[in-house]
Parts: structure tokens; sequence; C-alpha cells
């Protein structure tokens, strides 16, 4: 292993990004003009025998050393890393216990989106409501969309001239959505069919933060966030806007397009949201668990099992419960910050559709030349919480279960305590102690496939 244990060794210690990720450096590797991937690919194939979650589970894709199996030559290293996952193909039928968000990204696209908080992109995102229209779950500001008047809840009717419904049917959908520009036409939520417009991509900086607000509910003070992506350049916002909160009786934390991000960001959220009962010290927050390879060559890796301690933030919210907003683009992170809230509060109350179900973290490994290639970002390790509750392969069931609410903005009216599906429903259990039979007809009917899938850092981007 002496290439990889040489790379390891330079590991960055607390430099954290992605999803519970160290960056740690491999070697640096320059496509020659025969297209020659195998120094790369060789490298690829260290990482994953000696630190990937599954690694016993693809030996037959690795060898073992000193007898690696001869790597592909020609192959892309996306490709050949992609081969190597544990994917679902490899699982045992039924099982949710597999990779689904390991990825080898480039560099470049990497640092502007997890780091920068940067993303080439519409600026928005669109999914199918309860009755099959195709709606917009959030705008960016500033984006494209924003700029074009765009907002949630509105429905996209036709795509460069054509109807949407026609472009599901002929699952042409997410190749013209995938265009660098497009024709839209939208309707308002009131229905209202707007002019055509034509929007182009451009670099859109993510705002983390798509809604906040403060209400008062019965006598006590409610704070609500819809927070979408825990990237590194978020973690100031989203600390300061816990801070306007800290008198708060209750508190609605809106994950359901949070697909997770830093865990130096992580956190810092929970820094602030543990309550006054856990004390003014350090205290265990996480468990995080490797292979048992990764464990055995531990002390040349610089990575093995560990705990993960926090610190309640002086300005913390004292809280006693949290209401938490979820779906199925509720992953890693955000589902990490509600497991392992759960020890420190009486009760977490999640409102929405089961969560992704990914219990499982990354380290990113980038090359050292100077002028980094590649981010390769398999996944490592498991994360439970102090109890050693986790392995949530199969989502976080909520509480109380609606679905996403895309006919109405984010927020509630606060004199008629009517809006958004989730949200009210909140508010409902607060004043009542106990959820509404149902919020709305629409709200009711069956959920639909998800209509866009994200992948690898798209999902952190959060957008199209």
């Amino acid at each position: 292993m002496e290439k990889i244990w040489r790379t390891l060794k330079t590991t960055c210690c607390g430099f954290m990004l992605l999803l519970w990720a160290t960056v740690i450096f491999i070697p640096g590797c320059e496509k020659d003009k025969s297209e020659n991937y195998t120094d790369i690919n060789e490298t690829v194939q260290q990482i994953m025998y000696y630190t990937y979650y599954w690694n016993d589970r693809i030996d037959g894709k690795l060898g073992s050393p000193p007898n690696f199996l001869r790597v592909p030559v020609h192959t892309k290293p996306e490709q050949y890393f992609t081969s190597l996952l544990y994917d679902a193909k490899m699982a045992p039928s039924g099982s949710k216990e597999y990779d689904r968000w390991s990825f080898m990204i480039p560099y470049k696209e990497f640092d502007e989106v997890m780091v920068a908080g940067e993303y080439k992109s519409f600026g928005y995102f669109l999914a199918q409501a309860p009755d099959y229209s195709v709606r917009v779950c959030f705008v960016y500001d500033d984006s494209p969309m924003a700029k074009a008047g765009i907002e949630r809840g509105y429905e996209l009717l036709k795509l460069n001239g054509t109807d949407v419904t026609t472009l599901i049917m002929n699952k042409t959908i997410n190749d013209q959505l995938a265009r660098e520009s497009n024709r839209f036409v939208f309707a308002d939520r009131k229905g209202n069919q707007l002019p055509e417009k034509t929007i182009s991509k451009a670099v859109v900086k993510i705002n983390p933060i798509l809604a906040k607000e403060r209400y008062t509910i019965d006598g006590k003070k409610v704070g609500y966030i819809a927070y979408n992506s825990f990237i590194t350049a978020s973690e100031k916002a989203i600390t300061e806007a816990l801070q306007e909160f800290g008198d708060v009786d209750e508190f609605v934390f809106d994950l359901r397009y949070n697909g997770g991000g830093d865990v130096a960001v992580a956190d810092a959220i929970c820094e602030h949201l543990l309550p006054a009962s856990a004390g003014a010290d350090s205290i265990v927050f996480a468990k995080y668990t490797y292979s048992e390879r990764t464990n055995l060559y531990s002390k040349e890796l610089g990575i093995q099992d560990e705990v993960r301690k926090i610190k309640r933030n002086d300005n913390a919210l004292n809280i006693t419960r949290l209401f938490v907003i979820v779906s199925d683009m509720t992953a890693s992170a955000s589902e990490e910050v509600i497991n392992s809230m759960k020890p420190f509060v009486d009760e977490v109350i999640l409102v929405g559709a089961p969560t992704e179900g990914k219990p499982v973290g990354m380290h990113v490994f980038v090359d050292n030349s100077g002028n980094p290639q590649w981010a390769i970002a398999p996944i490592n390790f498991r994360i439970d919480n102090i109890h050693g509750e986790g392995s949530y392969f199969n989502g976080i069931t909520p509480t109380y279960r609606i679905i996403d609410d895309l006919y109405h903005d984010f927020g509630v009216d606060p004199l008629t305590w009517e809006g958004e599906g989730c949200l009210e429903a909140v508010v409902r259990f607060i004043q009542s102690g106990s959820f509404p039979a149902s919020i709305s007809a629409k709200s009711a009917i069956q959920e639909t496939p998800r209509l866009i899938q994200l992948k690898g850092i798209q999902i952190h981007a959060g957008c199209m």
C-alpha cells in the first residue's frame, strides 16, 4: 500500500468538506495524450480497497495486495470508480443497504459547490405535486429563475414548446431540462399562465436559507427556518439565523430539500440546538464506524473508529423538543442532525415523508499536485448516535406523514395559520397537542415518484 500510505500521511486534519468529509490528498495525475489512466485508476483502486465502507464486498473487483487486479488503462477514472461501487445489483434482494452516493468529479466543480457555494444552473428545483403537475419547490435568490420572476409553487406547463405531460410520458423531460438554455411556460400559484420565457443557466450563488420566520402561536414564540444545504459557506449564515431565535419556545427546522454537506456545519448547528440540560462541557454526540480493514490499517491511513464531540453554544436555543420537516430528499447530514439530537431533547417530531436513508459518510480525497484534478468521495463510515442508533437505510419515518405542499409558498398566515401544509400541521400540533386528520385533499393524495434524480455533487447544490 505504498502509494496510498504515502498519500494519506499528508492528511489535512480538521479541514471538513462535504458530508463528514476530511480532505485527504492523493497523488496528482495529469492525463497524457494517449489517455492512459493507469496511475489515477490505481490510486482509485487502493482508496477503495483500504478505505471504502463496503470494501470486503467488492474484493472481487479489486484483488488484494500485492496482487491487485490490473486496472483498465483507457477507462475514464469516473467510469472506473463507478464500476467498483457496491450497488443495488450486489446487495441482497430487498435490502437498501447499498451505495447510491459515492462520486468522483473534477476538483474544480467540487470546490465551487462545497466551498464557495456556487453552481452553474437555472437555480431552482422541480418536483411532481400530488396531482402530478410539475411545480417549483424553491428558487435561489438572484438566480436566472429568480430574475425571471419564478417562485415556489409555480407550475411548469411547457418546455421548448412541448407540453410537460408529453415530455414525462416520453421520458425526455430530464434531457430537456439539462440543456444550457430553455424556453419555459409557467403558471403562477393562482393558475394564471405566464408568457413564455427563454432562460439560460448561469453561475448561481447558493443561498441555503430559503425562508426564515418568527411566529407567536397561543403565546408561544416559534422560530422557523427552511435550510437547504450544509455547504461550508453556509455556516455563518445558519448559525447567525439560529442565534436570532435564542428566545423561542419552539423551533421548526425545515430540511425537506436538504441533501447534506459539511459535517462541521452540522456540528455548529447542533451546538445551537442542544438544550441547557446538555451542560456546558463537551459531550460525545455521534459515533463513526469504519470497515474492519480500515481499522486494521488505521495507523497508516490516519482514520479509524471515532466518537465526535461538540459543545453547547452560549447563544443556543433552549428547546425541549425539535420539529423537523422532512422528505425523501432529506439526507446524510440532515439525518445525522435528526438522529443525533434524539438523545438530548425530549422529542424530535418529524413532519413530512420518510427521509432518504443515508446513515453513512465519506472522506474526500484530492490530489496534491498544487493544481488538484480530482475529488474522490467514496462512502467510508457509518454514523450512529450516542445510543448506538443508526443504520436507517430505509429512511427515518416521520411522526406525521404529509405530502410536500407545492401549492403554497413557505410559511403560514399568522392570522389564520393556514398556508404551506407541513408547517401548518406543526402549528396545529403546537396549538392542540395533536396533528390534524388532514390538511387538504391535495396533500392527502398518494406520493408521486421523484421527477428529477440529483446525483453526486448535485445533491449538495440542491438545484438544477
